[in-house]
């Protein structure tokens, strides 16, 4: 069975997961914030995002650092140089075009479930050659039991036109972190919120975000509700999220 990896889903949706991220770019501010406080970055470092989207983390990042994106996909990589971010290009995520050693810090936030388990421990491998001896490898990625598995593994899945299988973290993943040789500091499930100014919002994000067709706003709204929960804010709603986050350092 064919697996469409990251560079090959975001060829073809990539663009409606920039619109939605253009139309609402403080939605999932607390998510950003959780693998910033994961990364602990320090000023003066030279920090890789990787796969970094539209670069979007870079911009709630404070910390005066070198920061470098590296992304497969040229509607992110031209989102990147938009956001004057430094954008490197490459093929694929499991062969990074940057030298040994070179790098302080490493992250990678909800991208490497749409690589099969075989290429994530090529990319882990990766991150440990580019990072410099004490640096720190921040990932953050969806964890196989939670919610959010279910959530994009079936309902996603059912209404996105290339589907949705993702490979996701779990203790297979620390296992695979520490085989390689990371100190694996800490690992455990984060929860936080999306935040819309309403359910419609809401709904219309996640379309976009996810790839969703044949299904209105309202339908997918109650998708978040039933699966993932929703609560009410002063603001508008808050859809529950979380991401299985981890620190590692190279020794």
């Amino acid at each position: 069975m064919h697996f469409p990896d990251y560079k090959e889903i975001f060829d073809a949706r990539g663009g409606q997961y920039e619109r939605a991220m253009r139309l609402y770019p403080d939605a999932r501010a607390q998510e950003f914030e959780m693998i910033l406080g994961l990364a602990d970055l320090q000023p003066g470092w030279r920090v890789v995002d990787a796969p970094a989207g539209g670069g979007y983390l870079a911009a709630f990042s404070h910390t005066p650092v070198e920061w470098i994106g590296i992304e497969t996909t040229s509607v992110f990589g031209s989102a990147c140089a938009e956001r004057r971010l430094n954008v490197v290009c490459t093929r694929t995520l499991t062969n990074l075009p940057l030298a040994d050693e070179t790098v302080d810090c490493v992250i990678s936030l909800a991208g490497v479930h749409h690589l099969t388990d075989a290429a994530k421990t090529r990319f882990f491998g990766e991150a440990l050659r580019i990072l410099r001896p004490g640096g720190v490898f921040a990932l953050a990625d969806v964890h196989e039991h939670s919610p959010v598995a279910a959530f994009l593994n079936g309902f996603v899945d059912a209404h996105n036109p290339m589907g949705h299988d993702g490979l996701f973290l779990g203790e297979h993943t620390t296992a695979a972190l520490r085989g390689l040789g990371f100190g694996v500091e800490n690992g455990e499930r984060h929860r936080y919120f999306w935040n819309f100014p309403s359910e419609r919002a809401m709904g219309r994000f996640c379309g976009l975000l996810f790839g969703l067709e044949g299904v209105d706003e309202d339908t997918i709204a109650q998708a978040v509700a039933d699966i993932l929960g929703r609560e009410s804010t002063r603001d508008g709603v808050a859809m529950r999220w979380e991401l299985m986050g981890l620190r590692c350092v190279k020794p």
